[in-house]
């Protein structure tokens, strides 16, 4: 996939053949040993059920919906989802080059 062959780019997978509900696959960059990471996550908000995208430059994840900001560790950093809310779920995965 073209999107994810540089640092930052992404791309949500909607299959349900392969996952539903879509996944978002993200570029993350070059990790502690110099390896690629890809982050994978539901592309679902799960406050509101709005499909979520990829702000590169904060290296994190928004809702569109309403404006709530998710970290790479699915921790809430920018309300107004609930701050107690447990996040959503990536799964880190590094791939040597």
């Amino acid at each position: 996939m073209p999107e994810l062959e540089s640092a930052g780019g992404f791309v949500v997978v909607h299959s349900p053949a392969v996952v539903d509900p879509p996944l978002l696959l993200i570029n993350a960059g070059s990790g502690p040993s110099g390896a690629v990471e890809y982050l994978a996550m539901f592309a679902i908000c799960p406050q509101r059920g709005c499909e979520l995208d990829w702000v590169s430059e904060d290296d994190e994840v928004e809702c569109p919906c309403h404006g709530s900001r998710f970290a790479r560790d699915g921790t809430v950093p920018h309300p107004p989802a609930c701050p107690t809310f447990r996040g959503i779920q990536s799964a880190p995965t590094a791939v040597a080059t």
